[in-house]
């Protein structure tokens, strides 16, 4: 899995990267789409390679899978405050990430108590890792917000969690990046891929 956390420094960078008639057919078919969304899949192309007779499908479409005659891969990405996270996978994959800030104690009653046994002592670090871990797991399974209360913390592991989605065991690593926690997700099901996407390498900037 490779991914990239970076932060949104300057968008109009990002976007004359971009032709503004691609640009306007993007905001027409996803107008309540953050132009992260956008400069994610920007960043994205740029890490796989994608050709440049194929930029326009990839950027415009509504998959979170690409395919060619030379690339095949799965796509996931998240931001949050001026922060973009993004990962591609040989399989589906899901990432999330959050800004670590106190909110209100309420929400500690989001997880069970079993999954606070997992979690461990109540605080915003490990609600936060539990929370990405959780919206990973819906990324990758391409689920919406509704079935989250379906998601289970079940089992710690040196990286992150095991959740499961009714007979399903995910594992999601989780990690913090300065202010933000993150969560990687995959699922086990193997795809090759057939070129090497230039940025191989797994990083995180």
């Amino acid at each position: 899995m490779r991914y990239r956390i970076i932060p949104v420094v300057d968008n109009d960078f990002f976007l004359k990267k971009v032709n503004q008639d691609l640009l306007n057919i993007f905001l027409k078919r996803k107008p309540d789409t953050m132009p992260e969304s956008l400069l994610g899949r920007l960043l994205i192309a740029n890490m796989t390679r994608i050709p440049s007779h194929r930029l326009d499908q990839f950027l415009i479409g509504s998959l979170d899978s690409y395919y060619d005659e030379k690339n095949h891969f799965f796509w996931s990405l998240s931001h949050k405050e001026g922060t973009l996270a993004v990962a591609v996978n040989d399989r589906p994959v899901g990432i999330d990430m959050e800004k670590i800030f106190p909110r209100d104690s309420s929400l500690f009653h989001l997880f069970t108590q079993s999954e606070w046994l997992v979690l461990g002592q109540k605080d915003w670090l490990k609600f936060y890792s539990g929370w990405t871990a959780k919206e990973a797991v819906l990324k990758v399974l391409s689920l919406d917000l509704a079935c989250q209360s379906g998601v289970r913390i079940v089992e710690k592991t040196d990286r992150g969690f095991v959740l499961t989605y009714g007979t399903q065991h995910i594992t999601v690593d989780v990690f913090q990046k300065k202010d933000f926690m993150v969560a990687l997700a995959q699922v086990e099901v193997s795809y090759s891929l057939e070129s090497d996407p230039g940025n191989a390498q797994e990083v995180s900037d």
